[in-house]
């Protein structure tokens, strides 16, 4: 039984790395759409409500790993207004969120050695994912005229981060879109 276990896996990891950046956005695409769409409802266990993460910030901080590139940033920018809906937010806000979060993380991606420096490579994904938050704190806070509670705000970026950390090689589009992987 195990055989076939480690068989199905090794498959699978093949296909995965014969896909290409494309193929692997849209895969993320489907993936933060279904985050999104389960996230509509509200869980609740115990009369406590569940934090749900926000897909688009795990996708901003994903994509960009392969630098600045035009085609995740519009997928994220068309993706967020899915969350702008849903939300009842200013049409755009999620969007200057994900690019916010994108921009940090794909900045320090380029500034930073990454491959030398383990302890910045743990962290980049915190730092970038608490500055998504902090922009969503001010639009939030802004856009309701009084400061936004941030327990919410900080519970989901909890879940936000776990989510990222169970996620984050499906969103690896192992190179710029439109470039054949294994080669950037």
């Amino acid at each position: 039984m195990s055989r076939s276990r480690s068989s199905w896996r090794e498959s699978a990891a093949r296909s995965w790395r014969r896909t290409g950046p494309n193929g692997r956005l849209v895969i993320g695409v489907l993936i933060v759409i279904t985050i999104w769409w389960i996230g509509l409802d509200t869980v609740s266990v115990a009369g406590i409500t569940v934090p749900w993460p926000l897909g688009l910030l795990v996708a901003a901080m994903g994509w960009a790993r392969v630098g600045l590139s035009m085609r995740p940033m519009m997928t994220l920018v068309v993706l967020s207004f899915l969350f702008d809906l849903s939300a009842n937010a200013p049409f755009g806000s999620y969007a200057i969120v994900a690019l916010a979060t994108y921009g940090v993380h794909a900045a320090a991606e380029s500034a930073l050695d990454l491959e030398n420096d383990p302890l910045a490579k743990g962290l980049l994904p915190f730092v970038s994912l608490l500055a998504g938050l902090m922009v969503l704190w001010v639009l939030a806070s802004s856009s309701a005229g009084y400061v936004a509670r941030l327990t919410p705000l900080l519970l989901t970026g909890i879940a936000t981060a776990l989510a990222y950390g169970a996620l984050s090689h499906v969103f690896q589009l192992g190179a710029r879109p439109g470039v054949r992987a294994g080669r950037t």
